[in-house]
């Protein structure tokens, strides 16, 4: 048995395409779905037909355990990781079935991913370089049992598919990353008006032709025609780079934190005091205080 955890929270029409295309799924695949709602009957009309459990949003790693815990009751061969603004191709689902049959036993994640903005209708390929996204990432039987159904340590809202795999890496449990390339797959995050991470994102991969989506039977078209819910974001503005602190927005920085260099794409540091978040946006640095 194949099991996909979703959590789910405000979003009502973006959450319905993305679940209502699962459904479709399931007339062609025998996984099943656990939903982790917190809006009472709001969370679970939009669940209908799926395993449902409500649990409190924050903080997320709790919730996302609550999800781990609800799957053992139907003996998975294996549990998925997906975020309620997730896509995942067929080919991605043939290959969870494919690591099944394999008895693989390791974590398998994805080097890459697909972020899409329907405010601006750019499909953007973001390859991450050196470690897997939680979006998607597969658990199989043995590390489940392992890990006691239990993937995130502490009670927190970021930072999670790190200290996911700190966790698995503190249980000795091996992890693979591969490229959504090797399979033919395609995993696409949706940014729409309400999400975890930073939008901007979408202008710091490589731009790529939408039109590879519906290649793969992504909603496309139901996706684009979704309205604006007024909802209370989770990620604040990025305020532009302060001079005073001598740095030129035309170039990118390597930024020190802890002692230890980081040249990365988005991601926490210290810098002259201040606690920030880093984004690239078309070339251009911004720090987050």
């Amino acid at each position: 048995m194949l099991v996909f955890i979703i959590a789910i929270y405000k979003r009502h029409a973006l959450t319905k395409v993305v679940l209502d295309y699962y459904r479709e799924l399931q007339k062609k695949y025998p996984f099943k779905i656990v939903i982790a709602g917190s809006e009472g009957k709001k969370s679970q009309d939009l669940a209908n037909g799926f395993e449902y459990i409500e649990t409190p949003n924050f903080p997320i790693s709790n919730k996302n355990n609550a999800m781990m815990l609800k799957a053992k009751e139907l003996n998975p061969d294996a549990v998925v990781l997906l975020g309620s603004d997730d896509f995942i191709c067929e080919n991605v689902i043939k290959y969870y079935y494919k690591l099944i049959k394999q008895n693989e036993n390791s974590v398998v994640g994805f080097y890459d991913l697909y972020f899409y903005s329907t405010a601006h209708e750019i499909l953007s390929h973001f390859d991450c370089g050196n470690k897997s996204y939680g979006a998607g990432r597969y658990f199989p039987k043995y590390v489940l049992e392992k890990i006691n159904y239990k993937g995130w340590y502490g009670s927190f809202d970021r930072g999670l598919d790190g200290n996911n795999m700190k966790l698995i890496q503190s249980n000795q449990i091996e992890s693979k990353v591969i490229k959504l390339s090797d399979i033919d797959g395609l995993l696409v995050d949706i940014k729409h008006d309400f999400n975890i991470s930073n939008k901007n994102i979408i202008f710091v991969g490589k731009q790529v032709n939408k039109n590879i989506m519906a290649r793969k039977k992504i909603p496309t078209e139901k996706i684009d025609a979704l309205p604006i819910e007024k909802v209370k974001k989770v990620d604040e503005p990025i305020k532009t780079i302060d001079e005073s602190l001598n740095l030129d927005p035309r170039k990118l920085y390597t930024f020190v934190s802890n002692g230890k260099s980081r040249f990365i794409k988005e991601g926490e540091c210290e810098f002259n005091g201040y606690e920030c978040e880093i984004f690239i946006k078309k070339g251009y640095g911004s720090l987050k205080k």
